[in-house]
Order: structure tokens, then C-alpha cells, then sequence
């Protein structure tokens, strides 16, 4: 009987051996890249000497948080972008059409109360992996510097409008002193 089922472990044994071998020659090799990021890297706490109205309109322009930049990374928006920039940058438009793939394969890593984040990408092609996950990367911080420069385009703005107005309101009260110096015959001195 010891017998008998020595040779059925020693059959499935082998028999398990040869499907996992010929699974390795079958399956397409998967290559694996990976790149770190600073994440949250600017804060809002600068923004104390504004006032209130410019403080908010600047605090658009700096991250929410670690955990929100990381929902941002994790996203297949962020994905979606940096593949497609980096299809047009090696001009393989089918590079994109492998999106709901090559997102199966992605990851971001993030370790509570660290500004580090690694991001990590899986491809057929290890150029490509190593392309993406620096695409990544690229991508995100282009949208922060995006965000950044949006911010400080529209306090500008902002500004510009409150300056327009305080000097409306200059001119209205100099015109009204000009009055009240004539109407009670005041003259400078």
C-alpha cells in the first residue's frame, strides 16, 4: 500500500514539475521597474502672512496631503496620462492600447508618515517598465507644477482685481475731499 502511493506522489510530483516548467517557457516574461518620489512636498503653512481670500486661492496650488497624493498616483488617470506621454514620446501609439493591462501591474507604495512613495511598474518589455514608472513620476509632478503655477495665476489675478477696485475707491474719496474743500473754502498748506 506504501507502495502504491509512493508511485502516485512520485507521478504527480514529476507531472507538476513538467507543467511549471513548460509554464515558464510558455508565459511571457514579465520585467518589473520601480522609481521613488517625494510626495507633499510643499505645505501651505507659508501662507500665513496672506489674507484669507489669497491664502485659499494660493492653497490650491500645494497637495492635500500624503494620502491624497498618493490616491492621485494610484489613480488610472495618473496611470492613463503618463502612458500616453510616454507612447508619444517613443511614437508607439500601441503602447496605449495595453492600458487595462499594464495598470493590472501597477503599483504605488506609500509608508505612513513618510514623504516617500515608490512607484512600481510591470511590463513585457523592461525598457518599458523602467520608461513608465519614471513616466509616472514625471507625470505627477508636472500636475503639482501645473496646480502650482494655476495658483499663483490666479491670486495674481485676484490681486489685480482688488487693486483695481482699492484704486476706484481712491478716487472716489480724493474726488470727495476735492468737493469738501471747495464747498467749505478749504486750501492746502
Amino acid at each position: 500500500m506504501f507502495k502504491v502511493h509512493f508511485k502516485r506522489v512520485f507521478w504527480f510530483a514529476l507531472l507538476g514539475l513538467a507543467i511549471g516548467v513548460g509554464a515558464t517557457f510558455i508565459l511571457p516574461k514579465v520585467y518589473q521597474a520601480q522609481t521613488h518620489l517625494l510626495v507633499d512636498a510643499g505645505t501651505a503653512s507659508g501662507l500665513k502672512d496672506y489674507s484669507a481670500e489669497v491664502a485659499d486661492i494660493l492653497g490650491g496650488g500645494f497637495s492635500s496631503g500624503i494620502q491624497a497624493d498618493i490616491c492621485v498616483l494610484q489613480g488610472k488617470l495618473m496611470f492613463g496620462l503618463a502612458l500616453a506621454n510616454l507612447a508619444t514620446k517613443r511614437n508607439d501609439p500601441s503602447l496605449y492600447a495595453q492600458v487595462d493591462d499594464l495598470y493590472k501591474m501597477y503599483l504605488v507604495y506609500g509608508d505612513r508618515g513618510s514623504r516617500a512613495v515608490l512607484i512600481q511598474t510591470k511590463a513585457h518589455d523592461p525598457q518599458v517598465a523602467a520608461e513608465l514608472a519614471d513616466a509616472v513620476a514625471e507625470a505627477y509632478n508636472d500636475k503639482r507644477r501645473t496646480a502650482a503655477n494655476q495658483a499663483k495665476i490666479d491670486a495674481q489675478t485676484y490681486l489685480e482685481k482688488k487693486m483695481i477696485e482699492a484704486q476706484g475707491e481712491l478716487d472716489a474719496s480724493e474726488e470727495t475731499l476735492r468737493e469738501l474743500k471747495e464747498r467749505y473754502n478749504i486750501t492746502d498748506v
